[in-house]
């Protein structure tokens, strides 16, 4: 039951947030002004820089967990999730240099988190 239970919602997580990253991009790219970030829209833009790394981490926990957790995938999902933490922030800290503080509710890619790792991580994965 466990497997079958594990199988359902990784499956219904990965395809929600598959389909939310989709509309991320969609929103990211009829963006007319390029220089300023996306706001105003669904899909965390109001609390997030970037909620397609969000939405790109939690498909690939969708997925680990309707597979069982394999190392390979949960190092790959690790990784890419470090890589694309170090680029939000680095956008993240941009947008507020741009636009003077922005909002203080506003993390650079999950909701409510400023989780951040060591400097020198996030300047060597960010380039």
């Amino acid at each position: 039951p466990l497997g079958f239970v594990l199988l359902t919602s990784g499956t219904v997580l990965w395809a929600f947030a598959e389909f939310c990253n989709y509309r991320c991009h969609v929103s990211l790219a009829t963006n007319l002004d390029k220089t300023k970030r996306v706001s105003g829209k669904p899909y965390l833009f109001d609390s997030v820089t970037c909620p397609h790394y969000f939405f790109e981490i939690t498909s690939w926990f969708g997925f680990n967990a309707a597979t069982g957790f394999t190392l390979a995938g949960t190092l790959f999902m690790t990784v890419g999730g470090l890589i694309m933490t170090c680029w939000a922030i680095q956008k993240h800290e941009k947008y507020q240099k741009d636009s003077r503080g922005a909002s203080k509710i506003h993390t650079p890619i999950f909701p409510g988190l400023d989780i951040r790792p060591p400097e020198m991580i996030v300047e060597a994965l960010a380039k």
